[in-house]
């Protein structure tokens, strides 16, 4: 219920504002356009899921330093200033997989994987009407540089965390978190800072 909310929500904002002059392209011939290149990108998504597989599991112990990269990793509310995204280890195999923890950010780049994949929640009233800024919205989600992994172990209050660099699919980082359940974010939020240098907010 929540995921269909906030999906219903940025539809609405992307299809807020004026409009430009001339005719329009309709959200079905922009989902239609863009599809084959975030089934390329579900397909890396799947890619990193097997390297994360793979990474040496990560510790809780603080690094000697946190890890410098370059472009510097952002994630925050305004995400058209992020080139991270914030994502559960399901969805990388699995798009429409439910998130384990519920985490609330990236609603704009979590909507243009689900509007784009086999089950796109959108209704057909909605896919009518004019792409105003979807175009741009799907453009700004293909080209995030990082994906944050996050990953349940076994025991309720763990997390493992991987730093990944899409263009290479190399874990730049990872660390082990300890979280309460109830505010998750904060937990995995302190962990990846001890971790990496950037801004990342986890909501």
């Amino acid at each position: 219920m929540i995921g269909r909310i906030f999906l219903a929500a940025a539809l609405t904002a992307v299809l807020a504002g004026c409009k430009p002059p001339g005719p329009q392209k309709t959200s079905e011939q922009v989902i239609a356009e863009y599809r084959p290149k975030f089934d390329a990108f579900r397909a890396t998504l799947r890619d990193i899921a097997a390297v994360v597989d793979k990474a040496p599991a990560p510790t809780a112990a603080a690094p000697a330093a946190p890890v410098k990269l370059d472009p510097r990793p952002v994630s925050v509310t305004d995400e058209a200033k992020s080139n991270t995204a914030v994502m559960p280890y399901e969805q990388l195999l699995d798009t429409d997989a439910a998130d384990p923890l519920d985490l609330l950010g990236g609603i704009l780049f979590k909507s243009s994987l689900a509007w784009t994949g086999p089950k796109n929640p959108m209704n057909a009233e909605a896919m009518k009407k004019p792409a105003d800024g979807m175009a741009a919205q799907f453009d700004r989600a293909l080209a995030v540089r990082y994906v944050l992994v996050y990953r349940k172990t076994a025991k309720p209050t763990e997390v493992d965390l991987f730093l990944v660099d899409i263009p290479t699919k190399r874990v730049a980082a990872s660390v082990r978190a300890t979280i309460d359940p109830v505010v998750a974010p904060l937990g995995l939020q302190q962990a990846i800072k001890r971790a990496v240098d950037g801004d990342l907010e986890i909501l």
